[in-house]
């Protein structure tokens, strides 16, 4: 049997978002992403928007227990050097935009998720708290070399994990593990 990464993690998630609804009427464009006309997504923000650095971040159902994630449950899995959930031009930061949640995986998409009455919460976890959970939970200990890769940032590692072991689970995640990062996921 697999461990889950993230209910090893569990503990050290911390709500971040939790994403209510599709605005009834509410239309954005982001010209940098040659957005027009997309649908607002009305949120709840639990904690202040994310401070630069690394960090991992999922997306789940409101109801579900992060200990114990049933396949249906995991939604995307992703991770962030910055803070780029909030977009939208002129949006002043009361805008969802998370063009690979909404794109999902054809019909299975956040929007089509909100549009059915379900709502999501998104967690994440810092670099720093990931390397604390390293420290503390023996099964973690083995993932101390993804907190000192030279490319990229710990966040990343361990989405990149995440994604190689449970992979097509994560229902609005369309790409898998980078080829670059499977040579040392396999070591692990």
């Amino acid at each position: 049997m697999t461990v889950s990464i993230v209910s090893l993690l569990a503990p050290y998630f911390e709500r971040y978002i939790t994403l209510e609804r599709i605005h009834p009427t509410g239309t954005y464009n982001y010209k940098a992403r040659d957005v027009s006309g997309a649908q607002v997504i009305e949120t709840t923000l639990h904690s202040r928007k994310c401070r630069p650095g690394s960090w991992l971040y999922i997306a789940v159902p409101v109801t579900a227990n992060l200990v114990s994630l049933a396949p249906r449950e995991k939604l995307y899995v992703g991770s962030q050097t910055r803070d780029r959930m909030f977009r939208g031009d002129g949006m002043a930061a009361r805008n969802f935009h998370h063009a690979e949640m909404r794109s999902g995986n054809g019909e299975d998409n956040l929007e089509n998720f909100l549009r059915s009455g379900e709502k999501a919460f998104i967690y994440h976890i810092s670099a720093a708290l990931i390397a604390k959970a390293v420290e503390e939970v023996q099964y973690l200990s083995r993932f101390i070399p993804l907190l000192h890769q030279p490319e990229n940032h710990v966040g990343y590692w361990f989405e990149q994990f995440i994604l190689y072991s449970e992979g097509k689970e994560w229902r609005w995640n369309s790409a898998g593990t980078k080829v670059a990062a499977q040579m040392l996921l396999q070591t692990l």
